[in-house]
């Protein structure tokens, strides 16, 4: 053979691999493509599906606040209990993989149709006077949202990409329906404790919930149920979305945990660092807690936790709703344990 020259079995033998990594190379194209279409098929049957029944909802939402205008207690439940049921629907979807944040979004919206079922089952006032006006602004701004999100979906470019409208109202709504998630929010202590204020004055339960108002406002006026618990030497306010205790001796708050639910609308943006600090400490002040440091410990369900180390050197917590101000929680009942 001469030098240079291939055999014409090694020719037919390289000729036969080229051939078969371009066929290896179509299939894998083909594959990829497909998928690709597959992928873009699920993803605009998605949308068809999320479209379809935010549809249905916000006609449930328009329903549900007529019901809510009329104080048509039973009707309000329907409604919300049927609002709750297409929420559901979201959960199913959310296992099938895509959109995510925007899926989540939607599920916890049962959080919030649920809170409003609870309160018509209660007929205690809350759908009427004073609690009228923010049931109907809290639909409101839901159904905003939702009308958003599905306006949205539908001017998608490509159907799996969210666009930036969805994310902001999807933002938003969730913040929204997860003030509404109910809470274990009190602990019972198992033993007794010994604080610094025992020789202090007793106060009445009129002077508890005066000290009260003078602290958190009149949010004092939701909080109907008293208890005076004496095991823990503390005046109990509650009502069916938060709690404040009060001690017995001296009148100082100990704890409080309250999620307001009005002063909110779909133009509520998140506040920044500074000022959900400056209301954070303003509040401690007026709780009569002296703090030399306040420091941020988490960010959970659209609420911003600060630690704050008061000036011996205690750790009292508060928490800072962010897309509008309010202080939802305060733990300052270590303050006042006495250490010996």
């Amino acid at each position: 053979m001469l030098p240079g020259h291939f055999h014409p079995q090694t020719r037919r033998h390289r000729i036969r691999l080229t051939v078969y990594a371009l066929f290896l190379c179509s299939v894998l194209l083909g594959t990829i493509c497909t998928q690709m279409h597959l992928t873009s098929d699920e993803a605009a049957e998605q949308n068809r599906i999320c479209r379809s029944v935010l549809a249905h909802m916000n006609e449930e939402n328009d329903a549900l606040r007529q019901a809510i205008s009329d104080r048509d207690t039973a009707s309000v439940r329907h409604h919300a209990d049927t609002l709750c049921g297409y929420a559901s629907l979201f959960d199913t979807l959310r296992s099938r993989g895509t959109d995510a944040p925007l899926l989540d979004a939607l599920a916890d919206t049962a959080l919030f149709y649920s809170a409003l079922s609870d309160a018509a089952a209660q007929d205690s006032g809350k759908l009427r006077g004073d609690g009228l006006p923010f049931w109907e602004r809290a639909v409101d701004t839901v159904s905003s949202h939702m009308a958003s999100i599905a306006l949205s979906l539908s001017d998608r470019m490509n159907p799996a990409t969210p666009t930036e409208t969805e994310t902001e109202a999807a933002a938003l709504l969730s913040a929204f329906s997860a003030s509404f998630r109910p809470e274990t929010i009190r602990i019972t202590v198992d033993k007794p404790t010994k604080f610094l204020f025992e020789r202090e004055p007793i106060i009445s339960l009129a002077q508890a919930r005066q000290i009260l108002r003078g602290v958190i406002g009149n949010t004092v006026s939701f909080l109907g149920n008293t208890v005076t618990d004496d095991a823990h030497g503390c005046y109990i306010f509650s009502c069916q979305n938060g709690y404040a205790e009060i001690s017995r001796c001296g009148g100082h708050l100990l704890s409080y945990a309250f999620y307001p639910r009005g002063n909110v609308n779909e133009h509520s943006i998140l506040l920044n660092d500074r000022d959900l600090s400056e209301l954070a400490a303003a509040f401690l002040k007026k709780a009569g807690l002296p703090s030399s440091d306040l420091s941020v410990l988490a960010d959970r369900h659209g609420i911003r936790i600060f630690a704050s180390r008061t000036t011996d050197n205690r750790t009292v917590t508060v928490g800072v709703r962010m897309h509008d101000g309010a202080v939802v929680s305060l733990q300052a009942e270590s303050y006042y344990i006495r250490m010996d």
